[in-house]
């Protein structure tokens, strides 16, 4: 159990990156709310989009987004 003490996100690349932030608590209760949409280019390609908004009862409301591309061979 953490006791209310915050986890830290790490990230490297060994003797080029090291990276180290605090970590968030995570909320509680929360909600998540997403679209998506998929284009197609053509008969063999498509542009997708999605969107990610995950919504705490206590702080600001995070955001995510995804862009793509789906070509078949």
């Amino acid at each position: 159990m953490n006791r209310g003490r915050t986890g830290s996100i790490s990230a490297s690349l060994p003797q080029i990156l090291n990276v180290s932030v605090p970590a968030s608590s995570p909320a509680a209760d929360w909600a998540e709310a997403s679209a998506a949409l998929r284009l197609p280019l053509g008969t063999n390609i498509a542009a997708e989009g999605k969107v990610v908004a995950t919504i705490p009862t206590v702080g600001a409301t995070s955001w995510q987004t995804r862009l793509g591309f789906t070509v078949a061979f």
